[in-house]
């Protein structure tokens, strides 16, 4: 199809009429990731053709960050048995998603969400924290996949028409409501559906929480929350803050879950530092804040040595939430502090920056 498109995480070429395609991407590597797009209303097969192969013939080299991989295994993997070999460096807040799911590692439990085995010929996209090797099991004995509870919402809208997402995990908290497996979480930019799902029953905490992927082509900072509770019958459109769409955000997780309520009107009743996103980042954060009254309000970053890198508020700022962004691009990667002073009240948090 004229003017198709294929990417990986370095190249990408494009379909020329008359030519074939163009592009560094030359070849599809055998454990590697790719995404693909293609023009038109209608969808399309892609079939392979040749001999099979053994998985465990082709490791997968991981690097710190992102990556993009798939498998060839000729059935789809149980994720701890498909990642085993990564077990030794994997730690707390690893992450992978796929197009419509995400799953987070959890020391001394194992993968989390809504990604319960690795399937053949899908691509995901590996979030670590070190460098390691997926040699993908071919046993049969290690192929059985553990039954899968997806909290995605079937058909609520077509997410393939957009090229980036990320993930939310939502803890809702509003005064006597009990959230429950048959609830709904909606997720809009503009009166259009954005994310949808149902909510998890968390085992370590024991809590019903919303592992959302939201879908986008560019950032946007009008992200609108509308929670259902299906023993009531209610809808209640939601305070989050100040969450905007940003490609492969992560914000908040099963056990740290990010709190929203309905209490959209209410002022804040203190000075806060709000969690920034995306964090970790890369090049740009969005840090916000709440005051109770209006007051001069200092904000200011700090490397690990305790050396001020930047300042990115010092003036006078009305009540309300506010929010700030740091772009780090002139900066190095590594664990950077952002502190809130207003009125002697103090709040720090850790930001992790890696190009």
């Amino acid at each position: 199809v004229a003017n198709a498109y294929v990417k990986s995480t370095s190249g990408f070429s494009t379909y020329v009429s008359g030519y074939g395609w163009y592009g560094s991407v030359n070849s599809l590597a055998i454990g590697d990731g790719y995404m693909l797009n293609l023009p038109g209303g209608d969808d399309k097969v892609l079939s392979y053709s040749g001999s099979p192969v053994s998985p465990s013939d082709y490791p997968v080299s991981v690097s710190t960050g992102w990556n993009w991989i798939g498998t060839v295994a000729p059935l789809n993997l149980d994720i701890s048995s498909a990642l085993a070999t990564l077990d030794a460096t994997l730690v707390e807040n690893d992450y992978i998603k796929s197009s419509s799911s995400f799953s987070t590692y959890y020391e001394g439990f194992g993968w989390y969400g809504g990604i319960t085995s690795i399937d053949r010929n899908n691509m995901y996209k590996l979030k670590v924290a070190n460098d390691g090797t997926i040699v993908y099991p071919t046993n049969s004995t290690l192929s059985r996949v553990s039954a899968a509870y997806s909290n995605v919402i079937e058909e609520a809208f077509d997410y393939t028409v957009f090229e980036n997402n990320g993930s939310i995990v939502v803890d809702i908290a509003i005064d006597g409501v009990e959230v429950n497996e048959g609830d709904i979480l909606t997720a809009y930019v503009d009166g259009e559906i954005r994310g949808q799902v149902n909510p998890q029953l968390f085992p370590l905490t024991n809590e019903y929480l919303f592992g959302m992927m939201v879908y986008g082509d560019e950032n946007s900072d009008n992200i609108e929350f509308e929670y259902f509770n299906y023993l009531s019958g209610k809808t209640y459109a939601l305070n989050h803050g100040l969450i905007g769409f940003e490609a492969n955000m992560i914000v908040g997780d099963y056990l740290d879950p990010y709190t929203m309520d309905d209490s959209s009107d209410i002022m804040p009743s203190s000075y806060a530092l709000d969690k920034a996103y995306p964090n970790p980042f890369n090049p740009t954060t969005t840090v916000g804040y709440s005051l109770s009254n209006p007051a001069y309000v200092d904000i200011t970053v700090y490397d690990i040595t305790g050396r001020v890198v930047e300042s990115l508020v010092g003036e006078f700022k009305s009540e309300g939430s506010h929010k700030v962004v740091w772009n780090a691009s002139n900066m190095a990667s590594g664990v950077y502090f952002v502190q809130l002073n207003v009125d002697g009240f103090t709040d720090t948090q850790k930001l992790m920056l890696i190009k």
